[in-house]
This record gives C-alpha cells, sequence and structure tokens, in this order.
C-alpha cells in the first residue's frame, strides 16, 4: 500500500515503480496515486485515464500505470533494481532521522521479505523474553538498532558505488 498522507516518508516515482514491481499495490492504490500526481502537477495522458477509474481492475490499470510511468520518464524496475529502490529509499529515512531503523527495517521486510531483517526483526521483539531486565533490554535495542544502522549506510553506500 502507498504510504498515508500523515506518513512523513515521501515516495518518489521510482519507489512507487518498486513497490508495483514487488506486487505490493493494489488496482486502488494505483488509481489513488494517479489522482496524487495529477494533484501535485504532473500531467500525462494515462495518468489521467487511469485517475478516472471508477471501479479498476488490475488488468486494466497495470497497463495504464506503466504507460503512465513510461510518460512521466519512469522505467519499471527489475526486481534487482526494485530491492536496491526500497532499500535506498527506506535506509536514507533511517539515516536522516525520519523512521526509527527499527521501523524501517519493518517496512523493508514486509516489501522484499529479506530474510536477515526478518531475524533481527524477531530478535527485537522477542528482547523482553530474553532479557533479565529493563536495562539489558535497552542496551540489547541499542545494539540492533545500530545493526540497523550500518544496514542503512551499507545501502547507500552500495547505490552511491553503482551509479
Amino acid at each position: 500500500m502507498i504510504p498515508p498522507p500523515q506518513d512523513p516518508l515521501e515516495p518518489t516515482l521510482l519507489f512507487i515503480a518498486a513497490l508495483y514491481s514487488f506486487r505490493v499495490l493494489t488496482s486502488e492504490d494505483l488509481v489513488e496515486w494517479a489522482v496524487g500526481q495529477l494533484d501535485k502537477g504532473r500531467d500525462s495522458p494515462s495518468l489521467i485515464e487511469l485517475a478516472g477509474e471508477i471501479s479498476p481492475r488490475m488488468s486494466e490499470v497495470a497497463p495504464l500505470f506503466e504507460k503512465a510511468m513510461g510518460e512521466l520518464g519512469v522505467s519499471i524496475p527489475s526486481e534487482e533494481q526494485a530491492i536496491r529502490e526500497v532499500r535506498r529509499f527506506y535506509a536514507g529515512h533511517i539515516l536522516s532521522g525520519k523512521i526509527t531503523p527499527y521501523d524501517g527495517a519493518v517496512r523493508i521486510e514486509r516489501v522484499i521479505e529479506e530474510g536477515m531483517l526478518f531475524a533481527i526483526l524477531e530478535e527485537i521483539d522477542n528482547l523482553p523474553n530474553q532479557c533479565r531486565d529493563v536495562k539489558e533490554a535497552n542496551r540489547m535495542r541499542d545494539y540492533y538498532d545500530e545493526v540497523l544502522m550500518n544496514y542503512a549506510r551499507e545501502a547507500l553506500q552500495g547505490e552511491d558505488g553503482e551509479d
């Protein structure tokens, strides 16, 4: 689903295309996205047509979405490119402090189902049961936050090295 309006994260066109490539957006999400783009002043024939869909079916709106993205200069990314974009998008928000390392990892894991992040999140969620006291739990939480911050740094460095 597209992050809601109160979400501090402003999705980029490439990020939305990445979510689309992972099939996490519904036909309604695509229409909502198109309406939002028109509200922001973006314009293309396919975008207008997509925004006007009343009872959207994915078989009809997916081609319109892809065409609208193309008209806006964005290609639908390959799986590898989409993984990099999801990581890059949330890593930037983690490092800027807009979201916590934990929340960023949850968002990444929900989209790309990265096993390493799932294991860390599971460890964090089990801290209350594993630690002797709150002080130890806080210390372990700080450790995992640093692990996730390093993950975010590496995600951005990998992207910078490839451009």
